[in-house]
């Protein structure tokens, strides 16, 4: 098929993260005096930032300070990086399949980019994306659109040739705000929504083998 650039989410697209991110917060918890969440629960907190991921973590503590709450969590997650975290099935086969049949990857996601770019280094994953873009990256978050807009801009990509890929209606309304088709993974920890992604997918290798077949 023609060439095209696909952007992907990172937490819960190309990575299952939940169990070092749930380290870092109930770390960060116990320092705030309360107990241990349940992975599942703190994997429904994931996809908005690290400030609103610390704000639901810590609801049960009226008047917490969520400044200090994200520092400390910052702190902790990267002491706890890659223990738990690897790439979903799939994944470090087909970016090199993609990449080998001339596409763009690039990521956007609302962690931040200097703990993206340390996580996709530890992956031996950041080499095979043409642009990486976080948290600091851009003054706004997904589902605002401009992270992806950033990305199309610096690699002078149009929106005709341009997928945004993720597993949450936050990568999903992103996308469609920034007018390029959208594709939902269904095997992350997010959910659509509201939002109507143009193609769903149950697996990495399922994608990466539709966009080898069809022609844009």
């Amino acid at each position: 098929m023609s060439r095209q650039l696909f952007i992907f989410d990172l937490d819960g697209t190309l990575v299952d993260s939940v169990g070092d991110l749930s380290t870092a917060v109930n770390v960060t918890r116990s320092e705030f005096g309360l107990g241990p969440l349940p992975v599942e629960q703190v994997g429904g907190y994931i996809g908005d930032g690290i400030r609103l991921l610390m704000t639901r973590a810590l609801q049960d503590l009226p008047g917490a300070d969520i400044d200090r709450a994200v520092q400390r969590q910052k702190l902790h997650y990267l002491a706890h990086l890659c223990e738990l975290t690897r790439p979903y099935a799939g994944v470090l086969e087909g970016v090199e399949r993609l990449r080998s049949n001339g596409h763009l990857l690039a990521v956007a996601t609302n962690k931040p980019v200097d703990m993206t770019e340390a996580l996709l280094s530890k992956l031996q994953l950041r080499s095979c994306f043409d642009a990486v873009f976080g948290a600091g990256s851009v003054p706004e978050l997904k589902p605002h659109p401009a992270m992806l807009e950033a990305i199309m801009a610096h690699l002078g990509w149009d929106r005709g040739s341009s997928w945004m890929v993720g597993d949450n209606w936050t990568d999903l309304e992103s996308g469609r705000r920034a007018g390029i088709r959208t594709v939902m993974m269904r095997y992350g920890i997010g959910g659509p929504g509201s939002e109507k992604p143009d193609l769903r997918f149950e697996s990495f290798k399922e994608f990466v083998e539709y966009f080898e077949k069809e022609v844009a």
